[in-house]
């Protein structure tokens, strides 16, 4: 009975404790609900699990337009071969990013602000931003980008590389020079570090310590020469093929900020969507910036950790070596929450009376949306064709003829061999080629069409379903989340 009175205690004395807890939970159980839909592959993950399977080395550059890490690959082929080829095996690995980010950004959050205001609000927000939710449940490299940011910014944060032991040194060069290999954007996080860390051996140059410029001339070599070496290997091997990459470049051309168009362009979209729900984006940015301030009236040291990372990838965008397209950015997203709750960290209660205000104009849909999307799976659903095949499978008739009115090249490719359409013939359409005019007279076809939130195609739809009604007789119709399927006879 006195043990039980104890631990009622402590659990009353560390209320705040158990809040973060909660808070924390919360987050794993959000990523944990996603990954439980199960959703089916998209474009873009389909095309990199079927690159997998390709007979190619894991240094290799991929085909399909598509580019990882050789570790990501790595592990997500000892998934496959663990737990099969399936959609809960490729997303394993982003789902573990996505949990053990939560806890390791508390401990930066710690680190950082000493109100507990501010501790508060930045880890709410972190776990439950709806791209860090969603990117934890998608088989691409992001969730892990923003893992290997925080354990770099830990680490950073942490250690001191001039004031601690030799052994901490040779772990800490050899998780730098290993790093990138799992995470490329994670040289933005390591170069911001490494500048820091410069600039204190050029302080100590100033100050003309002999003793101690020796000392810290041996500890920034060990720490980084190792990564140097590295990333020439790296370079040669894998990097430089990506970066030269036309089609990469083509396509995210409209995320470099080299124009004012551009920067109007990713403020309206990358930072909107960074805080979605929120679409006060020039409200957010004042914030942050507000923030920043804060932050190096703080801690010089720390504000530059957690900026310089930033500042490096606006030049390398400025540079058009890097695009700031809002998932390629997803691992600044915990720098970002830093700065934009910073002006919370403050003891001078007329000042926070005024930062709460700020903070809650900044994020009014926040906490009104968030209850309403994390029961609803079709917030999260895109192209379901795994979900579509499994309808048909069960229905389809032995001369049916599968016709696909959008590009889901990769998705069939993938998930075609997975069912026994026997001798049904899948007219997949690849690019801008449309094979309507090839559909003949008398036969019957399943097409299929499915939106996944662009608005081009749910404006075809229409189109789709009067070219339908004037040249097929529509025998039936089935609906999935925006993914149709119209079983049609050609007149």
């Amino acid at each position: 009975m006195n043990n039980f009175k104890n631990l009622l205690k402590n659990i009353t004395k560390n209320k705040f404790g158990i809040l973060i807890s909660i808070i924390v939970l919360i987050g794993i159980w959000l990523r944990c609900l996603v990954y439980s839909f199960n959703r089916s592959l998209w474009m873009d993950e389909a095309a990199l699990a079927n690159n997998l399977i390709l007979p190619h080395s894991i240094l290799n550059n991929m085909e399909y337009q598509q580019a990882a890490p050789p570790i990501f690959k790595l592990i997500s082929l000892f998934n496959i071969h663990l737990l099969g080829n399936n959609e809960y095996a490729l997303r394993l690995f982003p789902l573990i990013c996505g949990i053990l980010a939560i806890p390791l950004f508390w401990l930066i959050v710690k680190q950082i602000f000493n109100s507990k205001i501010a501790q508060t609000a930045t880890i709410t927000l972190f776990s439950i931003n709806y791209l860090l939710i969603y990117y934890s449940s998608e088989f691409k490299q992001y969730s892990s980008d923003v893992l290997c940011a925080l354990i770099l910014i830990y680490t950073a944060l942490k250690l001191n590389i001039y004031n601690t032991q030799r052994k901490n040194l040779i772990l800490l060069s050899i998780l730098y020079a290993s790093v990138f290999w799992l995470s490329h954007t994670s040289l933005f996080v390591l170069a911001g570090i490494f500048l820091v860390n410069f600039y204190e051996l050029i302080s100590e140059f100033k100050q003309k310590n002999k003793s101690q410029i020796k000392n810290y001339t041996v500890n920034i070599i060990t720490t980084y020469l190792p990564s140097a070496f590295s990333f020439i290997l790296y370079w040669f091997l894998h990097l430089n093929t990506i970066s030269n990459s036309d089609f990469m470049h083509n396509y995210w051309s409209d995320y470099f900020i080299n124009n004012t168009a551009n920067i109007n362009f990713i403020m309206s979209n990358t930072i909107k969507m960074l805080f979605y729900p929120n679409i006060c984006y020039l409200t957010i940015f004042g914030i942050c910036i507000l923030g920043v301030i804060t932050l190096y009236k703080t801690n010089l040291r720390n504000a530059q950790i957690l900026t310089l990372p930033v500042l490096i990838l606006l030049c390398a965008s400025y540079l058009e070596i890097y695009p700031l397209g809002y998932r390629l950015v997803l691992f600044t997203i915990p720098l970002i929450l830093i700065y934009f709750c910073s002006i919370l960290n403050t003891k001078n209660k007329y000042m926070l009376i005024v930062a709460i205000i700020i903070f809650i104009i900044g994020v009014p849909r926040y906490f009104t949306y968030y209850p309403l999307i994390i029961s609803q799976k079709n917030m999260y659903l895109r192209e379901e064709l795994r979900t579509i095949y499994e309808y048909l499978e069960q229905r389809i008739e032995p001369n049916d003829i599968i016709f696909t009115a959008n590009d889901v090249y990769q998705q069939d490719k993938y998930y075609r061999p997975k069912f026994k359409f026997k001798n049904n013939i899948i007219q997949t359409r690849k690019g801008s080629k449309t094979p309507f005019e090839k559909m003949e007279k008398g036969k019957r076809y399943r097409v299929i069409f499915n939106i996944y939130w662009i608005e081009e195609k749910r404006k075809r739809l229409p189109e789709l379903v009067k070219w339908l009604s004037q040249n097929t007789r529509i025998i039936s119709q089935y609906v999935y989340y925006e993914n149709y399927v119209f079983y049609v006879e050609k007149l």
